[in-house]
């Protein structure tokens, strides 16, 4: 099954688990391509320059050593991206576009199955640089059209998906993206249902479902909280991507009330994938 799998680059040093696992996954499939992504998020003062630039939003205007110290990283980052590419026999591809890092990152995912990115562990005490993607992981989140996994640091090597499903349509995107994730990488697919009171017939399309896309996933029905009840499937096997639609609610509305999504990426160490 051909797939496209965008790895967002940067430097940072947590960053590293996200160019393993997507190569990891790459590396299951026959027909998958890698995508290096790094985005210089400066321009040299005097360069040509959005407005959004000049009164402080991204990319930053900066004396042209500071341009040519981000210029040299690029480099530096994408021969490392290639080679660890080439060791492993992947197509790939490397961009390297200036520009603000949250929008070229929701402009390439959008044609991408899969973008792969690096959250930051709360143990690190580093400044977070805006354009490393510390700070910018609800960002992409918040404006999410396709699916991003994010990978926390010292994540072992995933050997299944667990999606979290119920019948709304943004369960069902994450079902269609988990399923083609699975197929692609050959990793098996499991589906936790969450419900305290579930009508038994609501399964039936479900299993239908799987086994037209050629899936024999086992389907489990669990009461409780949503991000309560994955955690603890993923946890009941071995090392899982956990799969859920994105939250339909507003940033304000996540903040006050929270969202599967949030409560997965803050309150676990787990590789999530989240479909918008």
């Amino acid at each position: 099954m051909d797939a496209l799998i965008v790895v967002v680059l940067d430097e940072a040093i947590f960053a590293d688990g996200a160019l393993d696992k997507a190569l990891d996954l790459a590396a299951r499939g026959a027909a998958i391509t890698v995508i290096g992504l790094h985005v210089i998020n400066v321009v040299m003062a005097g360069a040509a320059a959005g407005a959004s630039a000049w009164l402080g939003g991204e990319p930053s205007v900066v004396p042209p050593e500071v341009a040519a110290w981000h210029e040299a990283r690029a480099a530096a980052l994408g021969a490392r991206f290639v080679a660890a590419c080439a060791a492993r026999g992947l197509p790939h591809q490397l961009r390297v576009e200036t520009g603000a890092w949250a929008d070229r990152v929701h402009f390439h995912g959008q044609a991408a199955d899969l973008v792969v990115l690096a959250r930051p562990s709360s143990a690190l005490d580093e400044e977070e640089a805006v354009g490393e993607g510390a700070d910018l992981v609800p960002a992409v989140l918040a404006g999410l059209r396709g699916a991003v996994l994010v990978v926390p640091p010292g994540a072992p090597a995933v050997q299944r998906i667990v999606l979290g499903w119920e019948p709304c349509a943004s369960a069902q995107r994450a079902l269609q993206v988990a399923a083609r994730l699975a197929l692609a990488t050959r990793l098996p697919l499991e589906v936790t249902v969450v419900a305290d009171r579930l009508d038994p017939s609501v399964l039936v399309p479900l299993r239908e479902h799987l086994s037209l896309l050629g899936l024999n996933s086992a389907v489990q029905v669990i009461p409780g909280e949503v991000w309560e009840a994955l955690t603890a499937s993923a946890a009941a096997g071995p090392p899982a991507i956990v799969a859920v639609g994105a939250s339909d609610k507003s940033r304000l509305g996540r903040w006050i009330w929270g969202s599967t999504p949030d409560n997965l990426l803050n309150s676990t160490d787990l590789c999530v994938l989240v479909v918008g």
